[in-house]
């Protein structure tokens, strides 16, 4: 096994650039979860499990919109995943055939 410096730069580079675009899609998601308003706990429960799902869109019109429950959500990275993938990072296997 080969450790590169220059492989683990690249690579770490790209996977900070992959966790701010989860992040920022992750904060996007929240932000519309928690500006809509629910008629029970229920009701947003489901909401956040079709927002999870990508089942998101505009009500029919004959839906009633009148509502009363909103949905308060927190996150944050979890720092341990970031730095168990970040010691894979830079290190690759050199193998040539052999012959006989």
């Amino acid at each position: 096994m080969v450790f590169s410096e220059k492989a683990f730069a690249r690579e770490t580079k790209t996977q900070e650039k992959k966790i701010k675009k989860e992040k920022e899609q992750v904060e996007k998601e929240v932000w519309h979860l928690s500006n809509q308003e629910f008629y029970s706990e229920e009701d947003a429960l489901k909401a956040a499990q079709e927002r999870e799902n990508g089942g998101t869109g505009r009500p029919r019109k004959d839906e009633p919109t009148q509502t009363v429950y909103c949905v308060k959500v927190e996150f944050a990275e979890d720092k341990s995943v970031i730095e168990k993938e970040m010691l894979k990072k830079g290190k690759f296997i050199v193998a040539s055939p052999v012959r006989a």
